[in-house]
């Protein structure tokens, strides 16, 4: 089956593609899916939107994605069934993500929460040199996991999750299925992270960060060339940052959209910590 990417005839094409908007928003359903349920938490699937709680103080990871279109008169409802999914428990505010931008939802409680870019890459192409004083190490045991955990959450930064403690993010469950980490290290040191969660129709990437003190040095750029070259012959997708975004043009990625994202609190909860 021809992907959306091998199908179009130039870049610019790639914006117009509905499909593989709906399969990014799959695969970032997916991705915040797998990372609670291998932590043993809950999660839930309704016809227009995935929802999982991680009970973090970090409203990113307690994460509602809206995977297709919606009509207004399908809002309320939908916002309805995720408020009382997120009362259920205590932790941090959820954060509610959209591709779409149909939404008016701050007079429902909500704060806005940025609108990154989604961007895409074609299958295949050509990798970028290989960094010398970076060496890029497969996560596969407790103390390469560690190493991941403390390089992503410090330079991401996730300030709510400072300073670190080993397993409150991540932890062996996470392995053995579809998600794949890598942690770059320098001098011995654990210094960049990225990772991959591939599905049949794109091959997404995530957790792309980079310590400070460490950046522009092409660290960012190499790990992330590996997550996208761990499935050639996939289209790539990714939410960037906007430090992130000229790294991805470079590698051969393009906007195809944007996601918004608003945060609520929980009942008793106080306001949104951002």
């Amino acid at each position: 089956m021809t992907s959306p990417i091998e199908s179009a005839a130039d870049m610019p094409s790639l914006a117009r593609s509905e499909e593989l908007l709906k399969s990014s928003a799959r695969n970032i359903a997916a991705y915040w899916e797998h990372l609670a349920g291998a932590r043993g938490k809950r999660s839930v699937r309704w016809d227009e939107v995935w929802a999982v709680d991680a009970q973090t103080a970090h409203p990113l990871y307690n994460a509602a994605t809206v995977i297709r279109p919606l009509e207004p008169a399908q809002i309320d409802d939908m916002v309805a069934r995720l408020t009382e999914f997120y009362a259920t428990l205590s932790g941090g505010p959820w954060t509610l993500w959209s591709p779409w931008p149909s939404f008016d939802l701050e007079h429902r409680g909500f704060e806005p929460f940025g609108r990154p870019p989604i961007m895409a890459r074609r299958p295949g192409g050509t990798a970028p040199p290989v960094v010398p004083a970076l060496d890029i190490v497969e996560v596969a045991n407790a103390a390469t996991m560690a190493d991941f955990e403390r390089a992503a959450i410090t330079g991401y930064p996730a300030p709510d999750m400072l300073p670190v403690h080993t397993g409150a993010l991540f932890d062996g469950r996470v392995l053995g299925g579809p998600l794949r980490l890598w942690v770059g290290y320098a001098d011995d040191r654990p210094v960049t992270t990225a990772a991959a969660l591939a599905d049949k129709a794109v091959n997404g990437v995530y957790l792309v960060a980079t310590v400070p003190g460490a950046r522009g040095r092409g660290f960012g750029t190499a790990v992330t060339a590996q997550a996208v070259a761990a499935y050639p012959s996939l289209p790539a997708v990714l939410v960037a940052t906007e430090m992130g975004e000229p790294v991805y043009q470079r590698l051969g990625f393009t906007e195809i959209g944007r996601l918004g994202g608003w945060v609520k609190p929980r009942p008793g909860d106080g306001q949104a910590r951002m």
